[in-house]
């Protein structure tokens, strides 16, 4: 499943997933934040985003 439509990763996203080791986001051209909770994501080794011009 794409969502590509989500401006804000939800914080319960990671709480979750907190064994996540790749996180990829480049597909969510809308996406503007991530929580604060991402550095809980002590074994995350990849995080792919897209960095798009405003």
């Amino acid at each position: 499943m794409r969502f590509t439509w989500i401006r804000e990763l939800p914080s319960y996203v990671i709480q979750h997933h907190a064994r996540l080791r790749v996180l990829d986001l480049s597909d969510m051209k809308n996406l503007v934040a991530l929580p604060s909770s991402v550095c809980k994501l002590k074994v995350l080794m990849k995080l792919c985003v897209l960095l798009l011009k405003t």
